[in-house]
Protein backbone atom coordinates (compact mmCIF):
# COMPACT_ATOMS: atom_id res chain seq x y z
CA UNK A 1 0.00 0.00 0.00
CA UNK A 2 1.01 3.63 -0.29
CA UNK A 3 2.81 5.12 2.68
CA UNK A 4 2.20 8.28 4.66
CA UNK A 5 4.78 9.99 6.86
CA UNK A 6 3.55 12.15 9.72
CA UNK A 7 6.01 14.34 11.59
CA UNK A 8 5.58 14.23 15.36
CA UNK A 9 7.88 16.92 16.79
CA UNK A 10 6.81 16.26 20.37
CA UNK A 11 8.61 12.91 20.33
CA UNK A 12 11.20 13.84 17.65
CA UNK A 13 10.37 10.83 15.50
CA UNK A 14 8.83 9.87 12.20
CA UNK A 15 5.83 7.57 11.92
CA UNK A 16 5.40 5.54 8.73
CA UNK A 17 1.87 4.19 8.37
CA UNK A 18 0.16 1.78 6.00
CA UNK A 19 -3.40 2.72 6.94
CA UNK A 20 -3.42 4.58 10.24
CA UNK A 21 -5.73 7.41 11.17
CA UNK A 22 -4.04 10.75 10.78
CA UNK A 23 -2.28 12.32 13.77
CA UNK A 24 -3.02 15.97 14.60
CA UNK A 25 0.08 18.07 15.27
CA UNK A 26 0.52 21.41 16.97
CA UNK A 27 1.84 24.20 14.75
CA UNK A 28 3.99 25.57 17.57
CA UNK A 29 5.87 22.28 17.81
CA UNK A 30 6.68 22.25 14.10
CA UNK A 31 8.83 25.35 14.00
CA UNK A 32 12.09 23.61 14.76
CA UNK A 33 11.57 20.58 12.53
CA UNK A 34 13.07 20.81 9.03
CA UNK A 35 14.97 17.80 7.84
CA UNK A 36 13.25 14.67 9.09
CA UNK A 37 10.05 14.58 7.08
CA UNK A 38 11.15 13.17 3.75
CA UNK A 39 13.95 10.88 4.87
CA UNK A 40 11.74 7.82 4.93
CA UNK A 41 10.63 8.54 1.36
CA UNK A 42 14.13 8.78 -0.06
CA UNK A 43 13.59 12.37 -1.16
CA UNK A 44 15.54 15.56 -0.62
CA UNK A 45 14.71 16.88 2.88
CA UNK A 46 12.54 19.99 2.85
CA UNK A 47 10.63 19.84 6.11
CA UNK A 48 7.38 21.60 6.90
CA UNK A 49 7.33 25.15 8.14
CA UNK A 50 4.38 26.76 9.90
CA UNK A 51 2.14 28.66 7.53
CA UNK A 52 -0.55 31.27 8.00
CA UNK A 53 -2.18 30.02 4.78
CA UNK A 54 -4.32 27.23 6.15
CA UNK A 55 -4.44 24.63 8.89
CA UNK A 56 -3.77 21.47 6.81
CA UNK A 57 -0.67 20.96 4.63
CA UNK A 58 -0.28 17.96 2.34
CA UNK A 59 2.94 17.05 0.51
CA UNK A 60 2.71 14.24 -2.00
CA UNK A 61 4.80 12.29 -4.50
CA UNK A 62 4.52 12.04 -7.48
CA UNK A 63 3.68 15.70 -8.03
CA UNK A 64 1.00 15.00 -10.65
CA UNK A 65 -1.02 12.72 -8.37
CA UNK A 66 -4.69 13.54 -7.86
CA UNK A 67 -5.55 14.86 -4.41
CA UNK A 68 -9.13 15.04 -3.17
CA UNK A 69 -10.15 16.23 0.30
CA UNK A 70 -13.82 15.80 1.17
CA UNK A 71 -15.81 16.46 4.31
CA UNK A 72 -17.50 13.37 5.71
CA UNK A 73 -21.16 13.39 4.74
CA UNK A 74 -20.50 15.62 1.72
CA UNK A 75 -18.49 13.25 -0.45
CA UNK A 76 -19.91 14.63 -3.71
CA UNK A 77 -18.14 17.95 -3.23
CA UNK A 78 -14.37 18.33 -3.00
CA UNK A 79 -12.76 20.96 -0.76
CA UNK A 80 -10.98 23.78 -2.59
CA UNK A 81 -7.32 24.49 -1.83
CA UNK A 82 -5.76 27.75 -0.72
CA UNK A 83 -2.55 27.18 -2.64
CA UNK A 84 -0.69 24.62 -4.74
CA UNK A 85 3.05 24.46 -5.32
CA UNK A 86 5.47 21.87 -6.67
CA UNK A 87 9.14 21.31 -5.92
CA UNK A 88 11.03 18.69 -7.90
CA UNK A 89 8.77 15.65 -7.89
CA UNK A 90 6.68 16.78 -4.93
CA UNK A 91 3.37 18.61 -4.82
CA UNK A 92 2.25 20.72 -1.88
CA UNK A 93 -1.35 21.72 -1.09
CA UNK A 94 -2.62 23.88 1.74
CA UNK A 95 -6.17 23.97 3.05
CA UNK A 96 -8.19 26.03 5.53
CA UNK A 97 -10.73 23.60 6.95
CA UNK A 98 -13.67 24.19 9.27
CA UNK A 99 -14.12 21.91 12.28
CA UNK A 100 -15.27 18.48 11.22
CA UNK A 101 -14.29 15.05 9.90
CA UNK A 102 -12.52 14.73 6.55
CA UNK A 103 -11.22 12.15 4.11
CA UNK A 104 -8.08 12.59 2.02
CA UNK A 105 -7.41 10.53 -1.11
CA UNK A 106 -4.21 10.61 -3.18
CA UNK A 107 -4.18 8.59 -6.40
CA UNK A 108 -2.48 8.18 -9.72
CA UNK A 109 -2.74 5.59 -12.50
CA UNK A 110 -0.16 2.83 -11.95
CA UNK A 111 0.15 3.49 -8.19
CA UNK A 112 -1.61 2.23 -5.10
CA UNK A 113 -4.17 4.72 -3.83
CA UNK A 114 -3.69 6.30 -0.40
CA UNK A 115 -6.80 7.12 1.62
CA UNK A 116 -7.32 8.10 5.23
CA UNK A 117 -9.55 10.11 7.56
CA UNK A 118 -8.84 12.90 10.03
CA UNK A 119 -10.59 15.50 12.17
CA UNK A 120 -10.24 19.24 12.59
CA UNK A 121 -11.04 20.37 16.13
CA UNK A 122 -12.40 23.80 17.00
CA UNK A 123 -9.08 25.20 18.22
CA UNK A 124 -7.21 23.96 15.19
CA UNK A 125 -9.69 25.53 12.80
CA UNK A 126 -9.10 28.90 14.44
CA UNK A 127 -5.31 28.65 14.57
CA UNK A 128 -3.01 30.74 12.41
CA UNK A 129 -0.48 28.05 11.58
CA UNK A 130 -0.57 24.58 10.07
CA UNK A 131 -2.03 22.14 12.60
CA UNK A 132 -2.01 19.02 10.43
CA UNK A 133 0.88 18.04 8.20
CA UNK A 134 1.02 14.95 6.00
CA UNK A 135 3.60 13.52 3.60
CA UNK A 136 2.33 10.86 1.17
CA UNK A 137 4.53 8.92 -1.21
CA UNK A 138 2.49 6.66 -3.47
CA UNK A 139 3.89 3.21 -4.12
CA UNK A 140 3.95 1.69 -7.60
CA UNK A 141 1.21 -0.90 -7.92
CA UNK A 142 3.02 -4.28 -8.06
CA UNK A 143 -0.09 -6.06 -9.35
CA UNK A 144 -1.94 -3.83 -11.79
CA UNK A 145 -5.46 -4.98 -12.70
CA UNK A 146 -5.57 -7.59 -15.45
CA UNK A 147 -8.49 -5.76 -17.07
CA UNK A 148 -6.88 -2.99 -19.13
CA UNK A 149 -10.15 -1.11 -19.10
CA UNK A 150 -9.77 -0.48 -15.38
CA UNK A 151 -6.53 1.39 -15.90
CA UNK A 152 -6.77 4.92 -17.25
CA UNK A 153 -3.43 6.48 -18.18
CA UNK A 154 -3.79 10.10 -19.33
CA UNK A 155 -1.49 11.34 -22.08
CA UNK A 156 0.90 14.23 -21.54
CA UNK A 157 -1.69 16.50 -23.19
CA UNK A 158 -4.08 16.51 -20.26
CA UNK A 159 -6.76 19.04 -19.39
CA UNK A 160 -4.67 20.09 -16.40
CA UNK A 161 -3.58 23.68 -16.94
CA UNK A 162 -0.14 25.18 -16.35
CA UNK A 163 -0.36 28.33 -14.19
CA UNK A 164 3.17 29.21 -15.33
CA UNK A 165 2.47 28.86 -19.04
CA UNK A 166 4.30 31.31 -21.29
CA UNK A 167 4.03 31.52 -25.10
CA UNK A 168 7.82 31.78 -25.15
CA UNK A 169 7.97 28.07 -24.31
CA UNK A 170 6.47 27.19 -27.70
CA UNK A 171 8.32 26.46 -30.93
CA UNK A 172 7.85 29.01 -33.76
CA UNK A 173 5.22 26.86 -35.47
CA UNK A 174 3.38 26.20 -32.23
CA UNK A 175 3.51 29.89 -31.37
CA UNK A 176 2.05 30.80 -34.79
CA UNK A 177 -0.98 28.55 -34.35
CA UNK A 178 -1.36 29.43 -30.68
CA UNK A 179 -1.58 33.11 -31.58
CA UNK A 180 -4.03 32.36 -34.38
CA UNK A 181 -6.20 30.31 -32.05
CA UNK A 182 -6.19 33.13 -29.49
CA UNK A 183 -7.07 35.59 -32.26
CA UNK A 184 -9.97 33.43 -33.43
CA UNK A 185 -11.19 33.00 -29.86
CA UNK A 186 -11.24 36.76 -29.37
CA UNK A 187 -12.52 37.67 -32.85
CA UNK A 188 -15.84 39.53 -32.38
CA UNK A 189 -16.86 38.54 -35.91
CA UNK A 190 -16.67 34.74 -35.67
CA UNK A 191 -18.42 32.74 -38.38
CA UNK A 192 -20.58 31.06 -35.74
CA UNK A 193 -20.93 33.48 -32.82
CA UNK A 194 -20.30 31.41 -29.67
CA UNK A 195 -21.85 34.00 -27.37
CA UNK A 196 -25.02 34.03 -29.44
CA UNK A 197 -25.12 30.23 -29.27
CA UNK A 198 -24.51 30.26 -25.52
CA UNK A 199 -27.27 32.80 -24.92
CA UNK A 200 -29.75 31.06 -27.22
CA UNK A 201 -31.30 28.68 -24.68
CA UNK A 202 -31.24 26.18 -27.55
CA UNK A 203 -30.21 22.59 -26.89
CA UNK A 204 -29.56 22.22 -30.61
CA UNK A 205 -26.79 24.85 -30.39
CA UNK A 206 -25.45 23.48 -27.10
CA UNK A 207 -25.06 19.98 -28.54
CA UNK A 208 -23.56 21.02 -31.88
CA UNK A 209 -21.94 24.38 -32.61
CA UNK A 210 -21.08 25.34 -29.03
CA UNK A 211 -20.06 21.76 -28.28
CA UNK A 212 -17.44 21.66 -31.03
CA UNK A 213 -16.33 25.24 -30.33
CA UNK A 214 -15.51 24.26 -26.74
CA UNK A 215 -13.92 20.99 -27.90
CA UNK A 216 -11.40 22.99 -29.94
CA UNK A 217 -10.74 25.49 -27.13
CA UNK A 218 -10.03 22.59 -24.79
CA UNK A 219 -7.56 21.24 -27.34
CA UNK A 220 -5.80 24.59 -26.97
CA UNK A 221 -5.66 23.99 -23.22
CA UNK A 222 -4.32 20.48 -23.75
CA UNK A 223 -1.68 21.62 -26.24
CA UNK A 224 -0.32 24.52 -24.17
CA UNK A 225 -1.65 24.45 -20.61
CA UNK A 226 -2.94 28.02 -21.05
CA UNK A 227 -5.88 28.32 -18.66
CA UNK A 228 -7.25 31.26 -20.61
CA UNK A 229 -8.79 28.72 -22.98
CA UNK A 230 -10.70 27.17 -20.08
CA UNK A 231 -11.72 30.61 -18.87
CA UNK A 232 -13.20 31.38 -22.29
CA UNK A 233 -15.13 28.10 -22.14
CA UNK A 234 -16.34 29.21 -18.72
CA UNK A 235 -17.48 32.60 -20.03
CA UNK A 236 -19.73 30.78 -22.48
CA UNK A 237 -20.85 28.08 -20.06
CA UNK A 238 -21.98 30.67 -17.53
CA UNK A 239 -24.38 31.95 -20.17
CA UNK A 240 -25.55 28.37 -20.70
CA UNK A 241 -25.97 27.94 -16.96
CA UNK A 242 -28.15 31.05 -16.77
CA UNK A 243 -30.63 29.37 -19.11
CA UNK A 244 -31.35 26.45 -16.81
CA UNK A 245 -34.84 26.27 -15.37
CA UNK A 246 -37.59 23.72 -14.83
CA UNK A 247 -39.99 23.94 -17.74
CA UNK A 248 -40.51 24.29 -21.46
CA UNK A 249 -40.87 27.46 -23.54
CA UNK A 250 -43.83 29.69 -22.76
CA UNK A 251 -46.92 28.91 -24.82
CA UNK A 252 -45.94 25.30 -25.53
CA UNK A 253 -48.47 22.59 -24.71
CA UNK A 254 -47.55 21.29 -21.27
CA UNK A 255 -47.72 17.57 -22.11
CA UNK A 256 -46.52 15.35 -24.91
CA UNK A 257 -46.43 11.67 -25.76
CA UNK A 258 -42.91 10.65 -26.70
CA UNK A 259 -42.11 7.03 -27.52
CA UNK A 260 -41.10 4.72 -24.72
CA UNK A 261 -41.07 7.56 -22.18
CA UNK A 262 -44.84 8.06 -22.25
CA UNK A 263 -46.54 11.35 -21.36
CA UNK A 264 -44.33 14.04 -19.83
CA UNK A 265 -44.97 17.51 -18.50
CA UNK A 266 -42.94 20.69 -18.84
CA UNK A 267 -42.38 21.19 -15.11
CA UNK A 268 -41.14 17.95 -13.58
CA UNK A 269 -38.84 19.06 -10.76
CA UNK A 270 -35.69 18.93 -12.90
CA UNK A 271 -33.71 21.78 -14.43
CA UNK A 272 -33.42 21.49 -18.20
CA UNK A 273 -32.64 23.15 -21.54
CA UNK A 274 -35.01 23.46 -24.50
CA UNK A 275 -34.64 22.69 -28.21
CA UNK A 276 -35.60 25.81 -30.16
CA UNK A 277 -35.00 24.43 -33.67
CA UNK A 278 -37.76 23.06 -35.92
CA UNK A 279 -40.64 25.22 -34.76
CA UNK A 280 -43.88 23.31 -34.99
CA UNK A 281 -42.35 19.88 -34.43
CA UNK A 282 -43.28 17.74 -31.42
CA UNK A 283 -39.87 18.39 -29.85
CA UNK A 284 -39.84 22.15 -30.34
CA UNK A 285 -39.14 24.11 -27.13
CA UNK A 286 -39.08 20.91 -25.06
CA UNK A 287 -36.42 18.71 -23.47
CA UNK A 288 -37.78 15.43 -24.79
CA UNK A 289 -35.42 14.66 -27.72
CA UNK A 290 -33.00 11.99 -26.50
CA UNK A 291 -30.66 12.71 -29.43
CA UNK A 292 -30.33 16.37 -28.41
CA UNK A 293 -30.12 15.60 -24.72
CA UNK A 294 -27.33 13.09 -25.28
CA UNK A 295 -25.23 15.53 -27.30
CA UNK A 296 -25.73 18.42 -24.89
CA UNK A 297 -24.76 16.42 -21.86
CA UNK A 298 -21.75 14.78 -23.50
CA UNK A 299 -20.58 18.39 -23.91
CA UNK A 300 -21.31 19.31 -20.30
CA UNK A 301 -19.61 16.17 -18.95
CA UNK A 302 -16.38 17.08 -20.77
CA UNK A 303 -16.46 20.68 -19.54
CA UNK A 304 -17.26 19.53 -16.00
CA UNK A 305 -14.25 17.23 -16.10
CA UNK A 306 -12.02 20.07 -17.35
CA UNK A 307 -13.08 22.20 -14.38
CA UNK A 308 -12.47 19.27 -12.05
CA UNK A 309 -8.96 18.74 -13.38
CA UNK A 310 -8.11 22.33 -12.45
CA UNK A 311 -10.21 22.73 -9.31
CA UNK A 312 -7.22 23.67 -7.16
CA UNK A 313 -5.56 26.08 -9.60
CA UNK A 314 -5.87 29.85 -9.75
CA UNK A 315 -7.78 31.06 -12.78
CA UNK A 316 -6.37 33.96 -14.84
CA UNK A 317 -9.90 35.43 -14.84
CA UNK A 318 -10.86 34.57 -11.28
CA UNK A 319 -13.03 31.56 -12.17
CA UNK A 320 -13.77 29.21 -9.27
CA UNK A 321 -13.10 25.95 -11.09
CA UNK A 322 -14.09 23.81 -8.10
CA UNK A 323 -17.47 25.50 -7.79
CA UNK A 324 -18.10 25.03 -11.51
CA UNK A 325 -17.10 21.35 -11.41
CA UNK A 326 -19.35 20.66 -8.42
CA UNK A 327 -22.30 22.55 -9.88
CA UNK A 328 -22.21 20.75 -13.21
CA UNK A 329 -21.66 17.32 -11.65
CA UNK A 330 -24.66 17.86 -9.38
CA UNK A 331 -26.72 19.03 -12.35
CA UNK A 332 -25.72 16.01 -14.46
CA UNK A 333 -26.53 13.48 -11.75
CA UNK A 334 -29.47 15.08 -9.95
CA UNK A 335 -31.27 16.70 -12.88
CA UNK A 336 -30.29 15.43 -16.34
CA UNK A 337 -29.68 11.81 -15.39
CA UNK A 338 -32.35 11.64 -12.69
CA UNK A 339 -34.89 13.01 -15.16
CA UNK A 340 -34.13 10.42 -17.82
CA UNK A 341 -33.94 7.60 -15.28
CA UNK A 342 -37.44 8.53 -14.12
CA UNK A 343 -38.73 8.71 -17.68
CA UNK A 344 -37.24 5.40 -18.75
CA UNK A 345 -37.73 3.57 -15.45
CA UNK A 346 -34.01 2.79 -15.24
CA UNK A 347 -32.74 2.55 -11.69
CA UNK A 348 -29.07 2.69 -10.72
CA UNK A 349 -26.85 0.78 -11.40
CA UNK A 350 -28.56 0.39 -14.76
CA UNK A 351 -26.96 2.75 -17.28
CA UNK A 352 -29.15 2.49 -20.36
CA UNK A 353 -31.34 5.37 -19.25
CA UNK A 354 -31.36 7.27 -22.56
CA UNK A 355 -31.27 6.24 -26.23
CA UNK A 356 -28.01 6.98 -28.05
CA UNK A 357 -28.85 5.26 -31.31
CA UNK A 358 -26.70 7.03 -33.91
CA UNK A 359 -22.97 7.06 -34.68
CA UNK A 360 -22.48 10.55 -33.24
CA UNK A 361 -24.73 10.33 -30.19
CA UNK A 362 -23.36 6.91 -29.24
CA UNK A 363 -19.70 7.84 -29.46
CA UNK A 364 -20.00 11.33 -27.99
CA UNK A 365 -22.01 10.00 -25.04
CA UNK A 366 -19.19 7.71 -24.03
CA UNK A 367 -17.63 10.88 -22.62
CA UNK A 368 -20.53 11.12 -20.18
CA UNK A 369 -19.84 7.73 -18.59
CA UNK A 370 -16.07 8.07 -18.57
CA UNK A 371 -15.82 11.63 -17.26
CA UNK A 372 -18.61 11.39 -14.70
CA UNK A 373 -17.07 8.09 -13.60
CA UNK A 374 -13.61 9.60 -13.37
CA UNK A 375 -14.74 12.45 -11.14
CA UNK A 376 -16.76 10.14 -8.90
CA UNK A 377 -13.70 7.88 -8.72
CA UNK A 378 -11.53 10.80 -7.62
CA UNK A 379 -14.06 11.58 -4.90
CA UNK A 380 -14.04 8.03 -3.61
CA UNK A 381 -17.68 7.55 -4.63
CA UNK A 382 -18.56 3.86 -5.00
CA UNK A 383 -20.88 4.65 -7.92
CA UNK A 384 -17.87 5.36 -10.15
CA UNK A 385 -17.33 1.73 -11.10
CA UNK A 386 -20.78 1.44 -12.71
CA UNK A 387 -20.14 4.43 -14.98
CA UNK A 388 -16.64 3.34 -15.98
CA UNK A 389 -17.72 -0.25 -16.58
CA UNK A 390 -20.56 0.86 -18.84
CA UNK A 391 -18.22 3.17 -20.73
CA UNK A 392 -15.93 0.21 -21.38
CA UNK A 393 -18.91 -1.87 -22.50
CA UNK A 394 -19.88 0.82 -25.02
CA UNK A 395 -16.31 0.97 -26.28
CA UNK A 396 -16.18 -2.80 -26.69
CA UNK A 397 -19.39 -2.73 -28.71
CA UNK A 398 -17.91 -0.07 -31.00
CA UNK A 399 -14.86 -2.24 -31.65
CA UNK A 400 -16.56 -5.62 -31.89
CA UNK A 401 -20.05 -5.27 -33.43
CA UNK A 402 -20.24 -6.42 -37.06
CA UNK A 403 -22.47 -4.88 -39.71
CA UNK A 404 -25.53 -6.94 -40.69
CA UNK A 405 -27.09 -5.63 -43.94
CA UNK A 406 -30.71 -4.55 -43.60
CA UNK A 407 -30.71 -5.53 -39.96
CA UNK A 408 -28.08 -4.07 -37.60
CA UNK A 409 -25.86 -1.02 -37.29
CA UNK A 410 -22.15 -1.59 -36.82
CA UNK A 411 -19.13 -0.52 -34.91
CA UNK A 412 -15.76 -0.21 -36.60
CA UNK A 413 -15.32 -2.42 -39.68
CA UNK A 414 -11.71 -2.93 -40.74
CA UNK A 415 -10.91 -2.35 -44.39
CA UNK A 416 -7.89 -1.79 -46.64
CA UNK A 417 -7.30 1.34 -48.71
CA UNK A 418 -4.43 2.53 -50.93
CA UNK A 419 -3.46 4.77 -48.00
CA UNK A 420 -3.32 1.91 -45.51
CA UNK A 421 -5.53 0.06 -43.04
CA UNK A 422 -8.70 1.94 -42.13
CA UNK A 423 -12.09 1.58 -40.48
CA UNK A 424 -15.61 2.48 -41.59
CA UNK A 425 -18.85 2.34 -39.58
CA UNK A 426 -22.58 2.76 -39.99
CA UNK A 427 -24.93 5.62 -39.18
CA UNK A 428 -26.83 3.40 -36.76
CA UNK A 429 -25.07 2.71 -33.46
CA UNK A 430 -23.42 -0.70 -33.03
CA UNK A 431 -25.99 -3.40 -32.43
CA UNK A 432 -28.94 -1.08 -33.07
CA UNK A 433 -31.77 -3.09 -34.65
CA UNK A 434 -32.87 -1.41 -37.87
CA UNK A 435 -35.39 -2.00 -40.63
CA UNK A 436 -34.43 -2.65 -44.26
CA UNK A 437 -34.09 0.64 -46.08
CA UNK A 438 -33.53 2.62 -42.86
CA UNK A 439 -31.00 5.42 -43.49
CA UNK A 440 -29.21 4.34 -40.30
CA UNK A 441 -27.97 1.25 -42.16
CA UNK A 442 -25.98 3.55 -44.44
CA UNK A 443 -22.52 4.86 -43.65
CA UNK A 444 -22.17 7.43 -40.87
CA UNK A 445 -22.66 10.84 -42.56
CA UNK A 446 -19.75 13.28 -42.52
CA UNK A 447 -21.97 15.90 -40.91
CA UNK A 448 -22.30 13.60 -37.87
CA UNK A 449 -18.75 12.30 -38.00
CA UNK A 450 -17.64 15.86 -37.24
CA UNK A 451 -19.19 15.49 -33.76
CA UNK A 452 -18.14 11.90 -33.19
CA UNK A 453 -14.44 11.98 -34.07
CA UNK A 454 -13.43 15.02 -31.95
CA UNK A 455 -15.16 13.37 -28.98
CA UNK A 456 -13.08 10.22 -29.46
CA UNK A 457 -9.93 12.34 -29.64
CA UNK A 458 -10.75 13.71 -26.18
CA UNK A 459 -11.06 10.14 -24.90
CA UNK A 460 -7.77 9.22 -26.55
CA UNK A 461 -5.93 12.15 -24.98
CA UNK A 462 -7.22 11.01 -21.59
CA UNK A 463 -5.79 7.55 -22.28
CA UNK A 464 -9.20 5.91 -22.03
CA UNK A 465 -9.59 2.18 -22.60
CA UNK A 466 -8.93 1.07 -26.23
CA UNK A 467 -8.86 4.60 -27.67
CA UNK A 468 -5.18 4.41 -28.57
CA UNK A 469 -3.10 5.74 -31.46
CA UNK A 470 -3.78 2.73 -33.64
CA UNK A 471 -7.54 3.24 -33.83
CA UNK A 472 -7.19 6.98 -34.41
CA UNK A 473 -4.80 6.25 -37.28
CA UNK A 474 -7.32 3.88 -38.83
CA UNK A 475 -10.07 6.47 -38.46
CA UNK A 476 -7.83 9.15 -39.99
CA UNK A 477 -6.84 6.88 -42.89
CA UNK A 478 -10.47 6.09 -43.66
CA UNK A 479 -11.40 9.76 -43.62
CA UNK A 480 -8.39 10.74 -45.73
CA UNK A 481 -9.28 8.19 -48.40
CA UNK A 482 -13.09 8.07 -48.44
CA UNK A 483 -14.13 11.55 -47.23
CA UNK A 484 -11.19 13.71 -48.36
CA UNK A 485 -11.61 12.41 -51.89
CA UNK A 486 -10.69 15.65 -53.72
CA UNK A 487 -7.00 16.53 -54.10
CA UNK A 488 -7.61 20.19 -54.99
CA UNK A 489 -10.68 21.63 -53.27
CA UNK A 490 -11.01 24.29 -55.99
CA UNK A 491 -11.99 21.51 -58.41
CA UNK A 492 -15.50 21.10 -56.97
CA UNK A 493 -18.06 23.02 -54.94
CA UNK A 494 -18.41 20.30 -52.29
CA UNK A 495 -14.99 18.67 -51.89
CA UNK A 496 -15.88 16.32 -49.02
CA UNK A 497 -17.86 13.09 -49.40
CA UNK A 498 -21.22 12.71 -47.70
CA UNK A 499 -20.24 9.73 -45.52
CA UNK A 500 -17.37 7.68 -44.15
CA UNK A 501 -17.43 5.17 -47.05
CA UNK A 502 -17.35 7.94 -49.67
CA UNK A 503 -19.34 7.03 -52.76
CA UNK A 504 -18.73 3.31 -52.28
CA UNK A 505 -20.23 0.32 -50.54
CA UNK A 506 -17.49 -0.74 -48.12
CA UNK A 507 -17.51 -3.88 -45.95
CA UNK A 508 -21.22 -4.20 -46.74
CA UNK A 509 -22.04 -0.67 -45.55
CA UNK A 510 -23.89 1.39 -48.15
CA UNK A 511 -22.76 4.94 -48.97
CA UNK A 512 -24.89 7.54 -47.27
CA UNK A 513 -27.73 9.10 -49.20
CA UNK A 514 -29.21 10.67 -46.09
CA UNK A 515 -26.94 13.71 -46.39
CA UNK A 516 -25.21 15.46 -49.28
CA UNK A 517 -21.54 16.23 -49.79
CA UNK A 518 -19.80 18.73 -47.54
CA UNK A 519 -18.44 22.14 -48.59
CA UNK A 520 -15.37 24.09 -47.40
CA UNK A 521 -17.31 26.34 -45.04
CA UNK A 522 -18.97 23.37 -43.38
CA UNK A 523 -15.54 21.86 -42.84
CA UNK A 524 -13.98 25.11 -41.55
CA UNK A 525 -16.65 25.49 -38.87
CA UNK A 526 -16.37 21.88 -37.74
CA UNK A 527 -13.83 20.17 -35.49
CA UNK A 528 -13.21 17.27 -37.89
CA UNK A 529 -9.70 18.55 -38.63
CA UNK A 530 -8.78 17.64 -35.03
CA UNK A 531 -7.89 14.17 -36.43
CA UNK A 532 -5.01 15.69 -38.44
CA UNK A 533 -2.11 14.50 -36.22
CA UNK A 534 -3.03 10.85 -36.77
CA UNK A 535 -3.00 11.00 -40.59
CA UNK A 536 0.50 9.84 -41.49
CA UNK A 537 0.11 10.67 -45.19
CA UNK A 538 -0.33 14.39 -44.51
CA UNK A 539 -3.39 14.46 -46.76
CA UNK A 540 -5.74 15.83 -44.10
CA UNK A 541 -3.19 18.49 -43.15
CA UNK A 542 -2.76 19.53 -46.80
CA UNK A 543 -6.48 19.80 -47.55
CA UNK A 544 -7.14 21.53 -44.22
CA UNK A 545 -4.57 24.16 -45.16
CA UNK A 546 -6.29 24.64 -48.51
CA UNK A 547 -9.56 25.25 -46.66
CA UNK A 548 -7.91 27.59 -44.16
CA UNK A 549 -6.31 29.72 -46.85
CA UNK A 550 -9.49 29.73 -48.90
CA UNK A 551 -11.89 30.58 -46.08
CA UNK A 552 -9.82 33.07 -44.07
CA UNK A 553 -9.03 36.39 -45.72
CA UNK A 554 -6.67 37.36 -42.89
CA UNK A 555 -4.75 34.24 -41.89
CA UNK A 556 -3.66 35.80 -38.60
CA UNK A 557 -7.17 36.83 -37.59
CA UNK A 558 -9.33 33.79 -38.39
CA UNK A 559 -13.09 33.61 -37.93
CA UNK A 560 -13.26 30.09 -36.46
CA UNK A 561 -11.25 28.30 -33.77
CA UNK A 562 -11.32 24.80 -35.28
CA UNK A 563 -8.55 24.82 -37.87
CA UNK A 564 -6.10 26.85 -35.71
CA UNK A 565 -6.71 24.45 -32.81
CA UNK A 566 -6.17 21.46 -35.08
CA UNK A 567 -2.92 22.83 -36.52
CA UNK A 568 -1.75 23.74 -33.01
CA UNK A 569 -2.40 20.19 -31.79
CA UNK A 570 -0.66 18.82 -34.87
CA UNK A 571 2.43 20.96 -34.24
CA UNK A 572 2.62 19.87 -30.61
CA UNK A 573 2.21 16.16 -31.34
CA UNK A 574 4.65 16.29 -34.26
CA UNK A 575 7.29 18.13 -32.22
Amino acid sequence: MSTSVWQDPANQRESVSKKNHLRRLSATLLAGVVALLLAACGSTPMGIQPTEAGNFVLRYTPADARVVVTEEGFESSSISTLSVTAQANEGVKRYQLAPGSYRVTVSRSGYLTFEDQFEIAEGEAEGQGAELNLQVELEVDPNPPSDPGSVIAPSSLSLRGDPNFSPSSLTPEQRLWYERLRAAMNNPDQTMDPVEMAESDDAYNYGRGLFTHNLSLLLGLRATGDLRFLDEVDRLMQEVRDNLYDGWCGGVDDSISKGRYGTMRGEDGFLNFRRRHDEGSEIYCRDVADLEEGMVHSHIALVMYAYHMNRDLESPSGVDYAERADFWLDYLLDHFEAKWRKRSGTEFPGMDFIDVKFCHTYNAFQMYYYFVGRVLQDQGDSRASAYLAYGREMTDRMFETPYIPDEQGSGFMNTSTPLGEAVVWSFGAPGEDLDPGDASLEACPTTYTRYMVPSLIQLHLEGVYRWDDSILRKIATGLAYFVFDTDDISDRDEPFAAGVTGDEKVEGILPTEYRTRFDENGYAISALANIMPWNDTGRIEDISMQVYEGEEGDLDNPHSVHLPASFLLNSVIDN
